[in-house]
């Protein structure tokens, strides 16, 4: 395996502005830079088939290359840019991604009919890969299973993962904190949120505690009676759900933060959508030792179809099906 790091470029270098040129759209071209662009073409002309992670790499590909390439998508781009001019701060910013939109969704329709094939994170990203005339597989997101879980805490604490450097998990977990957090505490006095993530701080509340980054989650999930993913906007899947669960915790997120998953209550994963209900389902875990560890094992159970064996299986036989031996 080949692994090639490329360095984030200011929009006004010579290279992204060539891109720009060339029909690359300015958020796909954020990688660009001469030598990175060398060694990505290198690289796939030298290889029967190239397993390329993220479109942002893949449009650094040269166009009569991208045959003996796999797109491996985290996300359907053009959505998250669609969701980023909802999402963002300012009128030139927001106007920039809204009039960008179209744009990217034209380039990633493009890509997907030239590669061999993409593999998506969920069968609604699967579908419109699938619908842009792409050979397409679902490849899941993928999280270690701890050989053995721990049983539910007996603390009343709620955990978030993920980083604030991402605009969708700071949208989240603020409007948790201003929304549901309140409504949880008047049931649960001692209910705490601990934020773990790389980024910057927000506004301090009452009863959430921001750690930061942290090398080791487990301490973190050992200690939490309930994770959640209480994400507005997004696109993918969110890796933060399959990690929680196969840590035997319950789950509950909005239909945004587990989508893609296939996952539902019987899974140990609660949807809500607005803020009493979110409230109300997380009560329900902090509050009921036996309905926790129910809820534990489910998830626990449901996180196996996560695992690194199954999806390496359906990655493998992809590339069997493509013609690579």
């Amino acid at each position: 395996m080949t692994t090639i790091e490329g360095t984030r470029r200011p929009p006004w270098s010579p290279p992204r502005l060539a891109a720009v040129a060339r029909g690359t759209p300015p958020r796909l071209t954020q990688l660009c830079g001469g030598h990175t662009i060398q060694k990505v073409n290198d690289v796939v002309a030298g290889a029967g088939m190239t397993v390329v992670s993220t479109t942002f790499t893949a449009a650094l590909v040269d166009r009569e290359k991208l045959g003996s390439v796999v797109l491996d998508a985290h996300n359907l781009e053009w959505r998250v840019n669609q969701q980023l001019a909802r999402s963002s701060d300012g009128i030139i910013r927001k106007s920039a991604y809204g009039i960008t939109t179209d744009w990217v969704k034209r380039f990633e329709s493009n890509l997907a009919r030239s590669v061999a094939g993409v593999w998506a994170v969920s069968s609604l990203e699967a579908e419109w890969f699938a619908s842009m005339g792409a050979a397409t597989w679902v490849v899941r997101n993928g999280v270690d299973l701890p050989a053995s879980a721990p049983p539910p805490s007996g603390t009343h604490d709620i955990l978030f993962v993920g980083s604030l450097n991402s605009r969708f998990n700071r949208q989240g977990i603020e409007w948790f904190c201003r929304s549901v957090l309140p409504l949880v505490r008047a049931e649960i006095k001692d209910a705490r949120l601990d934020i773990v993530g790389s980024g910057p701080l927000i506004e301090p509340v009452q009863g959430a505690v921001q750690h930061g980054f942290a090398e080791d989650l487990s301490p973190f999930y050992a200690k939490a009676r309930v994770c959640i993913a209480p994400l507005l906007a997004g696109a993918g899947t969110r890796l933060k759900v399959p990690e929680a669960m196969a840590n035997a915790c319950p789950v509950v997120s909005t239909a945004i933060g587990a989508e893609g998953l296939d996952l539902s209550f019987s899974d140990g994963v609660s949807i809500a959508d607005n803020a009493v209900d979110f409230a109300r389902a997380c009560i329900g875990i902090l509050a009921d030792d036996e309905e926790a560890a129910v809820r534990g094992a489910k998830a626990r159970a449901k996180a196996i179809e996560f695992s690194w064996d199954r999806i390496a299986a359906v990655a493998a036989q992809s590339l069997r099906e493509l013609g690579v031996t």
